[in-house]
């Protein structure tokens, strides 16, 4: 079929410069959004900015008019805004900012700064102001490549892939909001464009979806990017998903309105190595001989007083075991995991995290109702002294992800309403979070670890299995 996907409006903006890759990336989202036969976007309302036509003041511009044409529309708008470069938090004398950096980003002074890149602020502002019905923004802001700064301004550059000041924008319902990876995590090229940008194409062509019915929805592309780019690089980068008050909208067509699940229209993705480009790499700087025993206890004496739960707690451990609470936990985590959750694993899993919440359920209603009042802890990386308060509250943490790994299991079992009950449990839990350590090897804090929120992702994922949970038929479709 071929049909136009009415009210459908996008910004896709490509930096380049040391970054070809994010060229490549919009040029094959514009061509399957304005394909007929695919997404069926109107032609003229895909706009691109890459290379030297994605400056600050063209980004702005394209902005306001985006927000001018909205308004006149009203009624039935969709817009998607995608951003492919460098993201940035600057610290400077002036403070600290985060900043889109934008084709010409001009670093020799805080004014120029503000010139030539789009502030955090800003960004948010103008988002704001376009007030479409549905609006999906993807961020691709962890590229690798240089970033050549003066020395004389003082300046120091964190990358972060997802600007805390959008916390306005997205707390508002019809927004989501996916970025590429974690801030400690590069994203990876490949060709013919990136892995995140690939899996949003065939999630944009319908693959994956979990309703054929010819729209491609947020939770569908969420959800797929999420767990395709993870096993396209390896476990080397993963997606992140803003959506604590969102619905599941529409977005495109994925057939041009028919309900056929096509193929992408170019050959097999292959994965490249990202490179750092033309950052001057520091020079290596070996410590005399005789210094470095004491370069090696202070490393060790660092390393024990980062982690909350010490060295001898680990060794503890390794010799006893872990506690039960802890061991249960792991145990329905592992059966889930096992053969990607098939009804063996799954119902094993279900099982297994049943226990977990008869035991300690009590428990967790009781630390949550004393956390009444107290905003939830953050999510992504954080203190050491931040995440020792989040693992006091232990039976907290532990029924929520159990009551989120039941959830899951049913879903995989197409128990939609099973489903739905588990994460409507799991959202009761608000100030309950979820520890990836990554590949630190000491239980606890870790500084390449990070928190997500198992009551915030079972709300996103409600808004799926209830649209599939079929009561009439005794529970489960």
């Amino acid at each position: 079929m071929s049909a136009q996907f009415h009210g459908g409006h996008a910004l896709l903006i490509g930096v380049g410069g040391n970054l070809p890759c994010t060229v490549n990336d919009v040029k094959e989202l514009r061509e399957i959004l304005i394909d007929r036969q695919r997404c069926g976007y109107s032609a003229r309302k895909v706009t691109v900015l890459a290379e030297r036509d994605a400056t600050a003041d063209n980004i702005r511009a394209e902005l306001k008019r985006l927000a001018r044409v909205i308004q006149k529309e009203q009624q039935g708008t969709t817009v998607i805004v995608y951003f492919s470069g460098h993201g940035s938090r600057v610290e400077s004398s002036d403070g600290n900012s985060y900043y889109l950096l934008a084709s010409g980003c001009d670093f020799s002074s805080s004014k120029k700064l503000n010139e030539t890149c789009v502030s955090g602020v800003e960004f948010t502002r103008l988002l704001e102001d376009i007030r479409a019905e549905r609006f999906l923004l993807l961020l691709d802001c962890c590229h690798a490549g240089g970033i050549n700064l003066p020395k004389t301004l003082g300046l120091k550059l964190q990358p972060e892939a997802l600007p805390a000041e959008v916390q306005a924008f997205r707390s508002k319902r019809g927004r989501v909001i996916i970025a590429s990876s974690r801030a400690s995590e590069l994203s990876w090229p490949g060709s013919p464009c990136s892995a995140f940008t690939h899996s949003l194409l065939e999630a944009f062509c319908g693959i994956g979806g979990s309703q054929q019915d010819g729209f491609v929805r947020t939770s569908d592309l969420a959800l797929y990017t999420r767990e395709k780019v993870v096993a396209k690089t390896n476990g080397a980068q993963h997606p992140i998903l803003d959506f604590s008050e969102a619905d599941n909208f529409e977005v495109a067509y994925y057939s041009g309105g028919g309900a056929a699940v096509k193929a992408l229209p170019f050959s097999q993705f292959v994965l490249q190595e990202p490179s750092t480009g033309d950052a001057p790499q520091p020079e290596r700087i070996k410590a005399p001989r005789r210094w470095r025993w004491a370069l090696w206890i202070l490393a060790l004496f660092l390393l024990l007083n980062l982690t909350p739960f010490h060295f001898w707690d680990t060794i503890r451990d390794a010799l006893f075991g872990l506690p039960e609470q802890e061991q249960m936990v792991k145990e329905a985590a592992e059966a889930y995991d096992k053969g990607f959750c098939d009804e063996e694993h799954c119902l094993e899993a279900i099982a297994k995290a049943k226990k977990v919440i008869d035991r300690y359920g009590a428990s967790a209603r009781s630390e949550e109702s004393s956390l009444n009042g107290v905003p939830p802890p953050p999510i992504g990386h954080v203190s050491s002294s931040v995440a020792k308060q989040i693992f006091e509250n232990g039976s907290l943490n532990s029924v929520a992800y159990s009551w989120w790994i039941a959830g899951r299991a049913y879903e995989k079992l197409g128990k939609f309403c099973d489903a739905a009950a588990a994460y409507e449990s799991v959202a009761k839990f608000s100030h309950a979070r979820t520890w990836d350590p990554q590949w630190w090897p000491l239980k606890g804090w870790s500084p390449y670890g990070w928190f997500w929120s198992p009551p915030d992702d079972a709300r996103f994922r409600m808004a799926d299995v209830v649209q599939r949970c079929n009561p009439q038929s005794g529970g489960n479709p």
